[in-house]
């Protein structure tokens, strides 16, 4: 709780303390009998009925014992405030038809509950600018059944509107709550301004609204609060037939109506710095909603809840959209580059200001549009350049009133286009100048341009429309420097009264010189009384300058003057026009040289040339060491090399045959650099024959099937392990092959060896006899081991 309203709470319990030793008399008789003069009657839970004649001894009295406090007769015109306070228990207060004038209602703890028992509710309540308020966590106020015009502050607790009327109303919370149950708004309105930390602090029920509902977020959990927060389940605004949701500040003509919500038709509602679910209606379908980006479309609103967004910052690379000034001088404060801030729509919100703090350069471009702040403040250090970049320059930046202060100016303030319609404030320190330089554009105001002391001002261009002065010194003299060069001023301006005086260190006269006045198209103006119409120029007679390479000089011929002198001032390096080498730096006065010299910085790329630091033009060569992009390989399809080259320029970086894989009978050798086939095309396996199952180059081994002729020898290779053609009758069989179906039974069993019959020799005992061959023949002993094992397997 801070001191403020630790403040508040203890003089609103020390006024109602105050109550109980003022006062008159009390008198308990029936309820019949109303003694002369009394304002109050007090009923008690028992029907005992008091009746008081002094208003403060009524209300304390009711806060002690509770029950209900009557009024009896209207309280009007009244000089004093009254204060009706529970400040020892709850009570009721009843206006019984009556009206109260100059009351407002405060509790702490308890409850304080304010009806009208009368059956046409005639009894209203005006509490003035005084607001009714609740002052602690624990306490609230109700109003049921009256007609209010005035203000509440909920500084804490619960404040509630039940069937209720209220006209002319301002209604305030901080921490407390509010509640608004069956409520009419009537002809000029209510106001609602939540100024809290939680988003759903003050709640609209059920209202008929025939004047104007107006509301004020302050909420600083979220960036913007909807409308929806305002809604209870199962309400909502109407006007002609149509949902009235999201968005809206000013709610005029609408009716709140029941209804039932359903989850198939939801909508993106504004809330905190995106959009989230809600109902049709714009009642947010969760407590802890889920917050989704906004999504800017061509009409800078968000594509999906309509929100509106009037500002852009960009900085570097970055674009930013903005929903308000606020929100625009909190992203901007000290963030230490450059920027610029695009108006992308009308914006008007006098309550808020753009600050522009920080020790860099700032663009406000109003880009056409209608900008209506409290303020542009900017800070030491700091340089503000105002500008319309549209084609019609149509651009304003609109003070709340025209004699009210828009630019306050510490920094330096450049005004190249558009309208101000506000005053220019100036004023510096002993360290930082205030400087404004106006170039052009338009000023319209009462006075113009207002300074203090520090300050310098440089009038180039432009139009200054004044009612009664252009300048506005409240400084000393001695502290301030004006320069006019040029301009449009308006109609009297005293152009006599700048030049007997010291106007800057560049224009100077002692009186004697021709004061020449000019029109737009050029043509002078000889009577001065009709002030500045053009631009304007003290005319020193064949003034030559010189210059002695540090300084320039003007003698005017005639009144001796000398009206310029100083250092030269530079005017920005610029390309000189012989030598695409260099720039040069020319003096804005004199015209002199100050100085040339080589083009220098910048990074010169493989297709981008070095800028240059000074004068920004393009110089050098390329650099095509220096690559902008990521290699990129590009192979050269059937050729026998890859090339590697940059993307950016096409460069050849490397350019070499494929290497490395390994070719087969089948497929070409595969390159490891670039993943390619290259080399010969592949031939195939090679084989001794059609029969031969193992290839002669990889080894690769196949499947074949022998053609055997009728004496059981492959046509193609020689093999004898064909069917024997001399077979007798397949039905019969052969010695050698026994019968399937019918096993012959002298023939001994494969498996199971017969004495009679000789034992077949083995393939092992084969292999060693020839390999014995082998060793005793020599090279013939191997065509035997090839022949007979090799070639028989």
């Amino acid at each position: 709780m801070t001191l403020t309203r630790l403040f508040k709470i203890t003089i609103a319990i020390f006024a109602i303390l105050i109550l109980g030793v003022l006062g008159g008399f009390a008198t308990s008789v029936g309820a019949e009998e109303i003694p002369e003069g009394s304002l109050l009657a007090h009923i008690s839970s028992d029907n005992e009925t008091t009746y008081f004649t002094d208003y403060n001894e009524g209300i304390n009295y009711a806060s002690t014992n509770g029950g209900t406090l009557k009024l009896l007769v209207d309280r009007e015109d009244y000089a004093s405030m009254l204060l009706i306070g529970a400040s020892y228990g709850d009570f009721t207060f009843d206006l019984n038809g009556h009206a109260l004038e100059n009351a407002y209602f405060v509790t702490t703890i308890y409850k304080l509950t304010v009806i009208d028992s009368s059956e046409d509710k005639t009894g209203y309540i005006n509490t003035g600018a005084y607001a009714c308020s609740v002052q602690s966590e624990y306490g609230s106020l109700i109003f049921d059944g009256v007609s209010f015009v005035g203000g509440v502050y909920a500084f804490d607790g619960l404040v509630k509107f039940s069937n209720s009327t209220l006209n002319a109303s301002q209604i305030r919370a901080t921490d407390g709550s509010v509640l608004l149950d069956n409520i009419t708004v009537e002809e000029h309105g209510l106001y609602l301004h939540m100024q809290t930390h939680e988003s759903r602090n003050i709640k609209l029920q059920e209202a008929t609204i025939n004047g104007k509902l107006a509301l004020l977020l302050e909420i600083s959990a979220l960036d913007y609060a909807p409308v929806s927060i305002l809604l209870d389940e199962g309400y909502a605004f109407y006007k002609d037939g149509e949902v009235i949701y999201g968005g809206t500040r000013t709610i005029s003509g609408v009716t709140t109506v029941s209804h039932s919500h359903d989850d198939e038709n939801v909508i993106s509602m504004p809330y905190g710095t995106g959009h989230t679910e809600a109902n049709e209606c714009g009642v947010i379908t969760s407590d802890n909603p889920t917050i989704h980006d906004h999504e800017i479309n061509e009409e800078f609103n968000c594509e999906f809840c309509a929100l509106p967004f009037p500002f852009l910052v960009k900085h570097g690379e970055n674009s930013v959209y903005m929903i308000d000034a606020k929100q625009v001088s909190e992203y901007i404060h000290n963030l230490g580059e450059d920027l610029e801030i695009i108006v992308l729509s009308d914006y008007i919100d006098y309550m808020s200001s753009l600050e522009c703090f920080g020790e860099n350069n700032i663009t406000l471009d109003l880009n056409g549009n209608e900008l209506g702040l409290g303020a542009v403040y900017t800070s030491s250090g700091s340089t503000l350049v105002i500008k319309d970049s549209s084609e019609e320059q149509t651009g304003v930046l609109l003070a709340e009133r025209i004699n009210y202060s828009i630019v306050i100016g510490y920094g330096t303030v450049i005004f190249e286009s558009g309208t101000v319609k506000g005053i220019f404030d100036l004023s510096g320190d002993e360290t930082n100048e205030a400087h404004l330089i106006f170039n052009g554009g338009k000023i319209e105001s009462p006075f113009g341009i207002i300074f203090y002391d520090y300050v310098k001002v440089e009038i180039n261009g432009g139009i200054i429309d004044s009612e009664s002065s252009v300048f506005e010194s409240n400084g000393r003299g001695d502290l301030y420097e004006i320069i006019v060069r040029g301009g449009v001023f308006p109609s009297g301006f005293d152009v006599a009264g700048l030049i007997d005086c010291t106007i800057g260190k560049c224009i100077k006269s002692n009186g004697d010189c021709t004061i020449k006045l000019y029109t737009l198209d050029g043509g002078i103006i000889e009577d001065n009384s009709l002030g500045y119409v053009g631009p304007c120029f003290v005319s020193h007679s064949c003034g030559v300058i010189t210059s002695d390479g540090t300084t320039h000089t003007g003698v005017c011929e005639t009144c001796d003057v000398t009206y310029l002198y100083g250092e030269h001032v530079s005017s920005g390096a610029k390309p000189s026009d012989t030598d695409s080498s260099l720039h040069i730096d020319f003096c804005g006065y004199c015209s002199y040289e100050i100085s040339s010299e080589a083009h220098f910085g910048g990074t010169a790329t493989c297709i981008q040339k070095a800028v240059c630091e000074s004068c920004e033009v393009e110089y050098g060569n390329y650099n095509y060491d220096n690559h902008e992009s990521t290699e990129t390989y590009f192979t050269s399809g059937f050729g026998p090399n890859h090339i590697l080259a940059y993307e950016c320029c096409r460069t050849v970086k490397l350019d070499e045959p494929h290497y490395g894989g390994e070719a087969t009978c089948t497929e070409q050798a595969i390159c490891e650099f670039c993943n390619v086939a290259y080399g010969a095309e592949p031939e195939g396996h090679k084989y001794d024959n059609g029969c031969d199952t193992t290839c002669n180059v990889c080894s690769d081994t196949r499947e074949i099937e022998h053609t055997y002729d009728i004496s059981g020898v492959c046509s193609v290779c020689g093999d004898t392990n064909g069917p024997n053609g001399d077979t007798p009758n397949g039905d019969t069989p052969n010695e050698n092959t026994p019968n399937e179906n019918k096993p012959n039974e002298n023939k001994p069993n494969e498996n199971t060896p017969n004495e009679d019959t000789p034992k077949k020799m083995g393939t092992g005992v084969v292999a060693l006899i020839c390999i014995g061959s082998a060793l005793a023949l020599g090279g013939g002993g191997f065509s035997l081991y090839w022949f007979v094992l090799r070639k028989k397997k």
